[in-house]
């Protein structure tokens, strides 16, 4: 049997961690571009979501906080459960809070997956809308496109994150970093698109009003 010198050696494991690398960017390639939301799901979805802004959304059922919506509008009942969670630099915790320009803040939401779901294939979408302090002004919605935050598009509306095989919790990672920078209302809304075109929404975005101070 052949002597494996050390040159030859660290030839080998220099050549394997080339070829490894070389398979992992593959699958970068192949799986880490953000999967595309229909089009028309993406439609039901702002609307839906304008109207959270615009007034106080009502449970579909005692205890509910999702409401499940097909591509036409249509809405049913669902079993999911989001629970949103801010934390600020200041100590503050919860939801609907107001935070100083000067915090930097977590942002997280933990979805409980309805068991129809469990084992299924999602796509989490996350939305948010800034509203100016200033009453009447129109709100400007973003998407978060993998790890990026953008205008919204709706024609071309993409998936924050995509899960193979839902477990019965998901935790999301919506935004860690410096406030705003300027004064005014977000509204951050969350939900999961199934292969079949539902959409799973949050009725109770995560809301947080940016202040002065």
């Amino acid at each position: 049997m052949k002597k494996i010198t050390p040159k030859h050696f660290f030839v080998l494991v220099i050549v394997t961690v080339m070829v490894l690398l070389g398979y992992r960017g593959y699958w970068i390639l192949k799986m880490g571009a953000p999967f595309p939301i229909d089009k028309q799901l993406a439609r039901v979805m702002k609307v839906a979501t304008t109207m959270m802004n615009a007034t106080k959304a009502q449970l579909p059922t005692e205890g509910a906080n999702a409401i499940v919506l097909d591509s036409n509008g249509t809405s049913m009942e669902i079993n999911s459960q989001f629970q949103s969670l801010i934390k600020t630099s200041s100590g503050l915790t919860g939801n609907n809070l107001t935070v100083s320009l000067s915090d930097s803040i977590t942002v997280s939401s933990q979805i409980q997956v309805d068991p129809r779901h469990v084992d299924k294939t999602a796509h989490v979408v996350v939305m948010a809308s800034y509203q100016s302090p200033d009453d009447g002004t129109p709100a400007i919605f973003f998407q978060r496109r993998g790890e990026d935050w953008e205008p919204l598009a709706l024609d071309h509306l993409k998936a924050a994150q995509s899960v193979p095989q839902l477990p019965e919790t998901v935790e999301v990672s919506i935004y860690e970093g410096n406030s705003l920078g300027v004064a005014g209302n977000i509204s951050i809304f969350v939900g999961y698109v199934l292969e079949n075109k539902s959409l799973i929404l949050s009725i109770e975005p995560i809301r947080l009003v940016f202040v002065e101070g």
